[in-house]
């Protein structure tokens, strides 16, 4: 889920989304991607303590709608220059994350407080700080996220693969970082992709995934596909519409609910 980024009352108080999927309409487990703070705020506000209230209102947000236990993406992508709540500051940024995870909690005891990067961007924008720079420590990380899609360029063959997966924000360093500091792994966003270098309809990057996902559950909190069909985003759908039918088949194969027999 994402919220609207707007102002605070779309960020913190509003019933979309978490309202609209309480645990009555829907029982599977709740993952919020969350800016740090709306279109005109900025981290260093964030870092004084200054949105401390709003924060501590969305974690009563969560816990009046029975998701005190949802999976919050605080500042996700953080390290991609496309969102506006990229790192600016590296020690700022962190205090502005552990003040808002702090504030969540006070009021959602029970949240699960995620720091999820943007696979294959290893420096923060605008400077040479690793991207591991950025981590605000363990004592305010519950989940280690990565969002991995097949660009920057595409996973065609196993040699390249093996060259993004152990990248400093690739898919195989982040998952030794989240085992070494005794985090669950989770990656809310993967796909296909046709933009920046993707490799468009491609089976091999599907394999890849499900063979990774297979060898890492002791450390995977969940996965999710990223079905999307826009003209001007990934447009990696799988289903309605099927805009990649090698993949989508492979997919099925892999994931289905048939999987395994044939069927």
């Amino acid at each position: 889920m994402f919220t609207t980024r707007k102002d605070w009352p779309s960020i913190t108080t509003a019933p979309w989304p978490v309202g609209a999927f309480t645990p009555a309409q829907f029982p599977g487990q709740l993952s919020v991607a969350q800016p740090l703070y709306p279109e005109n705020g900025d981290e260093q506000a964030c870092a004084r303590g200054d949105y401390d209230g709003y924060w501590a209102q969305f974690g009563s947000t969560l816990t009046r709608y029975h998701r005190g236990d949802a999976y919050v993406r605080l500042g996700w992508e953080f390290n991609g220059s496309w969102m506006y709540w990229h790192v600016r500051d590296p020690q700022t940024w962190k205090s502005c994350f552990v003040r808002a995870a702090t504030a969540i909690r006070s009021t959602a005891p029970h949240v699960k407080i995620e720091w999820t990067l943007s696979a294959h961007t290893d420096t923060l924008p605008g400077s040479k700080n690793d991207v591991w720079a950025a981590y605000p420590g363990d004592a305010y990380v519950d989940v280690v996220g990565i969002d991995d899609y097949d660009i920057y360029p595409a996973a065609k063959t196993q040699e390249a693969w093996d060259k993004q997966c152990h990248q400093p924000s690739g898919l195989c360093t982040v998952t030794d970082f989240a085992r070494a500091h005794h985090k669950k792994l989770a990656v809310p966003e993967w796909g296909l992709s046709y933009s920046n270098g993707g490799g468009g309809d491609n089976p091999f990057y599907i394999e890849k995934m499900h063979e990774f996902f297979t060898q890492n559950t002791d450390v995977l909190a969940y996965e999710a596909y990223f079905n999307n069909s826009e003209a001007d985003n990934v447009r990696s759908s799988l289903n309605n519409p099927n805009l990649n039918p090698n993949s989508s088949r492979r997919y099925l194969e892999l994931f289905g609910r048939n999987r395994g027999t044939g069927g």
